[in-house]
């Protein structure tokens, strides 16, 4: 999917994703980027316009520290000190197209994932979100499962593939063990 860009006009992000977007994008000193989108509460079970947020998220990556900003975004985006849900990382990275579907509402984006070999995995993004905060997320679910696996866990973007019909951009992640 195009990068910033909003699948469908009506797309939706749950009020969670919103609040730990919103959370993280504040503790990182933009809240004049807040302010300027006249943001200044999010209710945890509302639902918000990927339009708004994905606004947010452009002008953060039009600053000088973009690509950290934005995987340290998307690192706050997983919640460190809650349980794990899953019973390995494995089990985890294929959920997340599911996850993912659970906390939008009418965008059609989500995660491709696919088994390389017994100990890789990968990712390809349909998301609209930016790739250095879809990376940021990846990274910190594995930092949140690297017990649950032998081996140490690792993440590398292999690629993007362009979609010159639609103009999309898809992030290749695979995820190592």
């Amino acid at each position: 999917m195009k990068k910033l860009v909003p699948q469908t006009p009506d797309a939706l992000a749950h009020g969670s994703v919103a609040s730990s977007l919103l959370t993280a994008v504040g503790q990182k000193n933009f809240v004049h980027i807040l302010e300027k989108h006249n943001i200044t509460t999010v209710e945890p079970d509302g639902w918000y316009s990927h339009a708004l947020l994905l606004d947010v998220l452009r002008d953060i990556r039009d600053n000088k520290t973009a690509m950290y900003d934005l995987m340290s975004i998307g690192m706050q985006l997983v919640d460190r000190d809650a349980p794990l849900v899953f019973p390995t990382l494995e089990n985890v990275l294929f959920a997340v197209p599911q996850i993912d579907a659970t906390q939008h509402r009418n965008s059609p984006g989500s995660y491709i994932v696919t088994r390389i070999d017994e100990r890789c995995i990968q990712l390809k993004d349909y998301t609209p979100w930016p790739h250095d905060l879809v990376y940021g997320l990846l990274w910190e679910i594995i930092r949140k499962y690297e017990d649950t696996v032998e081996g140490t866990p690792s993440i590398k973007r292999v690629g993007v593939e362009y979609d010159a019909t639609h103009g999309d951009e898809i992030g290749i992640y695979e995820v190592r063990w």
